[in-house]
């Protein structure tokens, strides 16, 4: 998977969160309440990662529906294009080609 983001809501909060370890990136967006880990790539050799925040006490409905963004090169089946042909006389049409998985949206609630 690639560019991977975790965006988890947090109640209205007077700081930043703390952030005591990130595998990855972070960043708060204090505007929506929500911060958001950033991992660029997760494959066999990273498959694991962690991030440990700290927030004042609140109600852990908080942090839910936490979303998740990703894209990845490789789908879920390995579908190609192998011809173009026109519909008006069956001639052959240069064409390029390239598959890609895009998570259009992916929640934990």
């Amino acid at each position: 998977l690639h560019n991977v983001v975790i965006s988890t809501p947090l109640p209205p909060l007077r700081a930043p969160p703390r952030v005591n370890q990130v595998d990855g990136d972070f960043t708060y967006d204090s505007r929506r309440h929500v911060l958001n880990w950033e991992v660029q790539m997760i494959d066999k050799s990273n498959r694991n990662g962690s991030m440990e925040f700290v927030v004042p006490a609140t109600d852990g409905d908080n942090f839910f529906p936490i979303d998740v963004d990703f894209s990845s090169n490789a789908t879920l089946c390995d579908v190609k294009v192998d011809a173009v042909t026109r519909t008006t006389d069956g001639g052959a049409v240069k064409f390029f080609g390239e598959s890609k998985l895009v998570c259009d949206g992916y929640s934990v609630v």
